[in-house]
């Protein structure tokens, strides 16, 4: 990764907050329930990811993707959206992602107040 690159996607973690956490907790709840994400599709091809910096490093640099598990399942995300970035997930992630959709929809909610 160029040396801009990386400052483009730095920047534009720090200025989507909302956004980053949401996909934090969407790596994080995803690789403790022993079903990590292992791609991201960027609307044209399937990039491998193997950490969080990876994900976020591919997410950061879309408007809107797909988070693939290791068993299929995905998560759409769209960035622009704040606390609503966590768009749609397969039914076979409900588990897991649930409790992240319920998390961000309470910030958004108290964002809004």
């Amino acid at each position: 990764m160029t040396t801009d690159l990386k400052t483009f996607i730095d920047t534009a973690i720090k200025n989507s907050p909302a956004e980053a956490s949401i996909v934090r907790k969407i790596v994080r709840a995803c690789k403790r329930a022993g079903n990590p994400i292992v791609r991201v599709w960027d609307g044209e091809e399937f990039n491998a990811v193997s950490t969080e910096r990876d994900v976020m490093e591919q997410v950061f640099n879309l408007d809107e993707c797909k988070l693939y598990t290791q068993s299929g399942g995905w998560v759409y995300f769209v960035n622009g959206n704040e606390w609503d970035a966590l768009s749609d997930y397969t039914v076979s992630l409900e588990s897991i992602i649930d409790p992240v959709s319920d998390w961000a929809m309470e910030k958004g909610d108290a964002a809004a107040r």
